[in-house]
């Protein structure tokens, strides 16, 4: 059977973690999370339109199979198959079911 994905996705979670000696100072880190395959095509037109009120943004959908909380605002790289570069996606929507499906525009 082919392979259905045609990229990896890899999660940044956001943490708060103590930055002093101060238990209430605190900083905003991103930590990686493990790399998943998934599959990643352009939202149409009228799906963008609806989601963000502007045709203009450039949106994706994102399935994949994963447990992992991944929440509206969280930030998420994606990398296709044969790119070496990785790039940043801010999720605007995440629907479960037999696959996540997400929706992402670029960061």
């Amino acid at each position: 059977m082919a392979d259905q994905y045609n990229a990896w996705l890899r999660t940044l979670s956001p943490e708060s973690v103590v930055a002093g000696t101060d238990e209430l100072d605190r900083a905003y880190v991103e930590e990686q999370q493990p790399e998943v395959r998934c599959d990643v095509r352009r939202a149409p037109g009228m799906q963008v339109g609806l989601a963000f009120g502007n045709t203009a943004v450039e949106a994706y959908q994102v399935r994949l199979v994963t447990e992992e909380p991944i929440e509206h605002g969280w930030t998420v790289e994606i990398r296709r198959d044969g790119e070496t570069e990785w790039r940043q996606f801010v999720v605007q929507d995440r629907i479960d079911g037999t696959h996540t499906r997400l929706t992402v525009r670029r960061a």
